[in-house]
């Protein structure tokens, strides 16, 4: 809920002064998505060869393709040839909720794609495949959303953040309700509340909504039948640092 309406009683020099009021609810990220405990081995990782039949525990299946850029930003100086030479990362937030290669977020950058150099326009052929380690359908929705983020490739320098566009979760699975994908058409890409360029791109549920349901159900199923068996997002993340701090490895 929010409203905005004029202050004609104040007084300002240039601008016609506003007031606006709106609503902020917050989410429990982590602690509110239930996580099959089959779902990792204790070093992070999905895997037939390693974790036997964990890689059997379903996983919400998504991709990303059909992605363009429009009047992006141009990043790079005139001295380097001017231009932008763009690339796509997704995350989550919370960062926990994506897996990467089959392991639970150790702090990696997100899911990237191929950087397509000295153009504004650009389009890439990537899929994007995007795993979430829970079939906690209501917990993700309620706390996950989408980042889709255009950075500029450097070889120089860090690279710079061209803009980004959030989706929450909970809107893609409303279209895959009605056997639709969720299609970005010309985005808005903010970067310190500008607009840097635009986005199109199509996230697509794998599966069909009723296979999708019959799998969640069951989920919901064994969590209540089994409660001992699951446990939240935030509890497998710290035990897999716990394991990886053993071993010797380093996770953010």
């Amino acid at each position: 809920n929010y409203f905005f309406e004029s202050c004609e009683q104040a007084v300002s020099s240039d601008h016609k002064p506003v007031r606006a009021g709106f609503e902020v609810k917050l989410t429990r990220a982590e602690h509110d998505i239930v996580v099959d405990k089959q779902l990792l081995n204790w070093k992070g990782k999905i895997s037939k060869k390693t974790s036997g039949k964990r890689a059997d525990v379903p996983l919400l299946h998504m991709t990303l393709s059909e992605m363009r850029g429009k009047n992006l930003e141009e990043m790079d100086s005139a001295m380097f040839g001017g231009g932008s030479d763009p690339y796509v990362v997704v995350s989550t937030d919370p960062a926990s909720a994506l897996l990467y290669k089959g392991t639970l977020l150790h702090g990696h950058e997100g899911i990237k794609s191929s950087v397509i150099y000295r153009n504004l326009d650009p389009v890439w052929p990537d899929v994007l495949d995007l795993k979430f380690p829970s079939m906690d359908l209501k917990g993700l929705s309620r706390n996950v959303s989408i980042i889709i983020s255009v950075w500029d490739s450097d070889r120089a320098n860090a690279d710079d953040l061209i803009g980004v566009v959030m989706v929450p979760l909970k809107d893609i699975l409303v279209q895959h309700s009605q056997n639709k994908p969720y299609v970005l058409n010309e985005a808005p890409l903010y970067a310190n509340t500008e607009i840097m360029g635009r986005f199109s791109g199509k996230i697509q549920v794998q599966g069909t909504f009723k296979d999708l349901m019959a799998t969640y159900e069951k989920f919901e199923a064994d969590r209540v039948k089994e409660p001992a068996n699951f446990y939240t997002l935030a509890e497998a993340q710290q035990g897999a640092r716990t394991t990886a701090a053993k071993n010797g490895c380093i996770m953010s």
